[in-house]
């Protein structure tokens, strides 16, 4: 039985205009996973929106219930590859924002199982952090924006993956 008790100030939820994550969480079977994906959703959004150097205590608390949620959901599996995360070298903390990205596009597209669609979703994420926060602009960095701007951040997971068109 896994039980979550979250300590979780309104009032941090209100600054940062945070989805509210309830004190108290069962998560023992799928139909507890259920319950609160719509939450997760919400969380998830708000995470990848919010620049990461804001309401840094609400998005460690969000953070923490995504990853215990996603970790036990019965029908969701977000598969990652770090060759797409060539930029965490310089900059390890926007691991859980490309996470968070792949994470949203799958609970919103279930039925999409493409990893470049996926891992192009996740640096997306990163682009957004990127330009949002306060991040160093490592090589790796620029050539996600660039592909960002380009609308061609398919191609540059494409080439990160080694997948042939």
């Amino acid at each position: 039985m896994l039980l979550l008790m979250v300590a979780f100030p309104a009032t941090v939820e209100a600054q940062c205009n945070a989805p509210h994550v309830p004190e108290e969480l069962v998560l023992t079977e799928a139909a507890h996973y259920s319950e609160h994906k719509a939450l997760v959703k919400k969380c998830l959004s708000w995470l990848v929106k919010t620049p990461k150097d804001e309401c840094v205590e609400t998005r460690d608390e969000l953070n923490a219930f995504v990853i215990l949620w996603l970790s036990g959901a019965p029908d969701l599996t977000v598969d990652v590859s770090t060759d797409c995360m060539l930029f965490i070298e310089e900059n390890e903390d926007l691991f859980f924002t490309f996470l968070h990205g792949v994470a949203l596009y799958q609970i919103n597209h279930e039925k999409e199982n493409d990893p470049v669609v996926l891992h192009a979703q996740g640096l997306k994420a990163v682009a957004h952090q990127a330009r949002e926060a306060k991040c160093a602009k490592s090589a790796e960095i620029k050539k996600i924006l660039k592909a960002d701007r380009k609308d061609k951040l398919e191609e540059y997971a494409r080439i990160c993956l080694g997948v042939d068109q």
